[in-house]
């Protein structure tokens, strides 16, 4: 089977984290209490990362549904499977949806929408059907052309940003941050448990606890810096009117002499980082409905379930607008899915940990044992 080096994991996480906040902005949105409201979400956050990480740690090179098996037995382990297929592929289907009307929306109005649907169905099943290497590969190409465009468009946004919109740190009333913070917690950052989907093919070399918690510190510190130039370059008001924010705010730049602009680039890199963030949703969803048949591979289920998310994506929203409201539903209906079962799970293994008195394995620790005495002399 092929793994996932350190490196590509983390890059597929960052995507998962990162890609509904440079499309539509930052869920936890409160004006220029924003900032607060991103700490939060940090702080929030660490537990969850760390129940993840443990889970991992527990039962190495296991995904959640084959966690659930020892947990739960089969027969639960199959229900709840289903729930998870469905909570996996509605999100893929969500995604594309986002993805699918902002690139009709921004460059190809004239277009039939089914087309640049199936455009988007044509790059995922690619990736999928490719080795999880190479989707790890890909992931690891747009995050860091994602983080580049963001650096550069800072760099660019220095003559025009003015920094003064970001007074007041504290806006809102502080409950009201408290709960945006806390809606950020969900909606990107739960979505890390989609990685746990596909989590078998984590190199055991590499430590989830690292990865984890790495992985969130830099979706959050990518996310504050696009809060920061949203809001010095369009201003609060301004942003609370515009679906799309950052493509709105790095859409006035041009690039120096040149006098391109810079559209057709950030349109490109945002498609492909919905596509690794759907194709992800895709891979986890498929596995669970393979492991719900117990089939060996999951392969003969991936264009079913490709064909299934470009159906659901054309009548799940009518329009981008809908998106928002439903933020708030959409709160609830995860819980159950990012940390209500997942935390059964942490404590069902723990206990049975223990209570066999089966010993942890932590092979990175011999790893990093290995080059410490590589480097000694």
């Amino acid at each position: 089977m092929n793994k996932l080096s350190l490196r590509r994991a983390f890059s597929i996480i960052f995507i998962i984290q990162i890609t509904n906040s440079i499309i539509l902005g930052i869920t936890s949105w409160v004006g220029s209490s924003s900032a607060a409201g991103l700490i939060i979400t940090l702080l929030g956050s660490i537990p969850t990362m760390l129940m993840y990480a443990r889970l991992l740690h527990l039962a190495p090179g296991k995904t959640l549904f084959e966690m659930m098996d020892i947990c739960f037995g089969k027969i639960v382990s199959s229900i709840v499977c289903v729930f998870y297929a469905f909570y996996f592929i509605t999100l893929a289907s969500i995604i594309r949806n986002y993805f699918t009307q902002f690139v009709h929306i921004t460059t190809l109005i004239n277009t039939p929408i089914i087309l640049v649907l199936f455009g988007f169905f044509t790059i995922s099943m690619y990736i999928l059907h490719s080795e999880i290497e190479t989707f790890g590969k890909w992931c690891l190409l747009f995050s860091g052309l994602a983080v580049a465009i963001v650096f550069v468009f800072s760099l660019l946004s220095t003559r025009t940003a003015q920094y003064e919109n970001l007074l007041p740190l504290i806006d809102r009333e502080v409950p009201q941050v408290f709960m945006a913070g806390i809606r950020g917690v969900v909606l990107p950052i739960g979505e890390t448990v989609i990685f746990l989907g596909f989590s078998n093919h984590l190199d055991r070399r590499a430590n989830p606890y690292k990865l984890l918690l790495i992985s969130l510190i830099s979706s959050v510190v990518f996310m504050l810096v696009i809060y920061v130039q949203i809001i010095s370059v369009l201003g609060t008001s301004f942003t609370e009117l515009v679906t799309f924010p950052f493509y709105t705010a790095a859409s006035v730049l041009n690039i120096g002499t040149i006098g391109a602009r810079v559209e057709s680039l950030i349109i490109l890199t945002f498609l492909f980082l919905g596509v690794g963030k759907v194709a992800a949703g895709m891979l986890a969803g498929t596995n669970a409905l393979a492991h719900v048949f117990r089939f060996p591979s999951s392969r003969p289920l991936l264009l079913a379930v490709g064909f299934l998310t470009v159906a659901l994506s054309t009548f799940i929203f009518d329009s981008i607008l809908d998106t928002f409201d439903f933020f708030l539903p959409y709160f609830y209906y995860a819980l159950p899915f990012q940390y209500v079962i997942p935390f059964v799970l942490f404590v069902i293994l723990e206990i049975r940990m223990r209570v066999k008195k089966i010993p942890l394995q932590s092979p990175w620790k011999d790893v990093d044992k290995s080059d410490i005495k590589a480097q000694s002399p």
